[in-house]
């Protein structure tokens, strides 16, 4: 209300523009992109355009949030905090060569957090640089002894280069470490991994079994188990595991798919709500009706759609699915006060 009243006394006013959009931005309001772009019209700063990005990436349109955040980079070169947040996003996105290359930029600007560090570790992981991904994680454990996640990738890479008494002992200490037990589902089955590769094949059994303890449905661990129970003679109690293992991995793939096809509707959904293509993005999230965020999108397109009693309805629905969400709560606020004019 501030930045509005600001606005209608001084409708240049840079500042205003950006305390708007920032306001916008924080409730995931399609308002956003307008003040944004109008203050980047007059003041493409750095700041502004971050935060544009980080408002483009909540609402699925990830090229163009990344677009802004280079943008971002090249008026602001070498500022740590912006390589540290792009270099977390694009790992989110699976961009795992340019996240390295962002992470490592953050890192030399100054910035040696946990989080970049085990993001770090984690992206030359999966680019299979691993002696590289053994010295960083090694700094992210000296960083923040306690956790448990740094200690865990640690681990594994020291078991995928055959240092297998080295990842044990860091598996073991991952798993103290854990905060909850979920959490120490994954390094109970990777120190079973090691103990195995040690050749410890009872320490290694019961770990596999610890870890289904934990997460029944681990499709991998009941595997593991099963040919670790061939192994070791156990003919009958083997085929057992391995018939809960298929069962346990077909329930994953199904799971896999259903979440694949859940993110591809939304995401086409909110592209065709850019478009003003509303009949469309309102099928794609119609397909979703129990998703807090489908049924934020199709508030969206009915509203867009002029049909604004059905569209207080579906924000309701979203707001009793996710109570905890600002911008839910904000939208259903602003279609109820236009309903009352």
């Amino acid at each position: 209300v501030c930045f509005r009243r600001a606005l209608a006394a001084s409708p240049r006013d840079r500042d205003a523009h950006g305390g708007l959009a920032l306001s916008y931005a924080a409730l995931s309001d399609p308002r956003a992109e307008k003040e944004f772009q109008s203050v980047l019209a007059s003041a493409p700063e750095a700041r502004y355009r971050w935060q544009y990005a980080e408002y483009l990436w909540r609402m699925r349109d990830v090229e163009r949030g990344d677009v802004q955040m280079e943008k971002a980079l090249e008026a602001a070169p070498g500022d740590a905090a912006l390589l540290e947040a792009y270099g977390l996003e694009l790992f989110e996105q699976g961009r795992f060569a340019q996240a390295a290359r962002r992470l490592k930029e953050a890192r030399a600007s100054g910035v040696a957090s946990y989080s970049v560090l085990t993001n770090l570790g984690s992206a030359e992981i999966e680019e299979s640089h691993f002696e590289e991904a053994e010295r960083v994680l090694r700094e992210a454990v000296a960083v923040s002894p306690g956790e448990f996640s740094a200690r865990h990738k640690l681990g594994v890479v020291l078991l995928m280069t055959g240092k297998h008494e080295e990842a044990r002992a860091e598996l073991t200490r991952a798993v103290e470490s854990a905060k909850t037990p979920g959490d120490s589902a994954g390094p109970w089955l990777d120190l079973g991994r090691a103990e195995d590769a040690s050749g410890n094949l009872e320490a290694a059994e019961a770990a596999f079994r610890k870890a289904l303890e934990i997460q029944p449905d681990m499709a991998r661990a009941r595997y593991l188990l099963g040919l670790l129970l061939s192994r070791r003679g156990k003919a009958e109690e083997a085929r057992a595991e391995m018939a809960r293992y298929q069962a346990a991995y077909e329930r994953e793939q199904s799971g896999r798919q259903a979440e694949t096809s859940r993110r591809a509707r939304i995401n086409l959904g909110w592209v065709e709500l850019r478009q003003k293509r509303f009949a469309l993005a309102l099928a794609h999230f119609q397909s979703h009706p129990e998703d807090a965020e489908a049924l934020r999108g199709a508030g969206e397109a009915l509203s867009a759609m002029g049909r604004r009693r059905e569209a207080i309805a579906v924000f309701e629905r979203a707001f009793v699915k996710a109570p905890e969400d600002r911008g839910i709560a904000w939208r259903l606020r602003e279609e109820k006060r236009k309903a009352e004019r």
